[in-house]
């Protein structure tokens, strides 16, 4: 299957390399160029025992790619995972601002197909719908 991971943090990062490890086609997508860099030198920018190898087996073996390319990522991927953070606001709720500008990137770079949107960040009950929502306002 083909997937796109959209955020390489703890929760993207992991996702990406563990479903590529399984022989799913997967690019993983962030913002942060110097990350996307670190990425593909190999690199992970977090800990998590045994994950680098894993990375480097699958980049090695064709299976896994890292891009900062929503729209390369968006094409690619019969199922897209949205992982990005959502830090606590002062309130203590889910800052979604991320998620939001996510679903409206999905939005503006679907074309044509069928996509599976998998919600992998901490966002509150319902926000499927709201996701769903901006996804589709984006459609041109």
């Amino acid at each position: 299957m083909r997937v796109c991971v959209i955020g390489t943090g703890y929760v993207g990062l992991v996702t990406g390399v563990c479903l590529s490890h399984t022989g799913h086609h997967v690019i993983c997508v962030d913002n942060n160029e110097e990350k996307v860099k670190l990425l593909k030198s190999g690199q992970s920018p977090i800990y998590e025992p045994g994950l680098s190898e894993l990375m480097q087996g699958c980049t090695k073996a064709g299976t896994l790619e890292f891009t900062s390319d929503l729209k390369a990522g968006v094409e690619h991927g019969d199922i897209l995972f949205i992982a990005v953070g959502t830090p606590p606001l002062p309130t203590g709720e889910s800052d979604t601002r991320y998620v939001e500008a996510v679903a409206k990137g999905i939005g503006a770079h679907l074309t044509t197909g069928y996509k599976v949107i998998v919600n992998k960040s901490t966002v509150p009950i319902g926000s499927g719908d709201w996701v769903r929502r901006i996804v589709l306002d984006g459609v041109e």
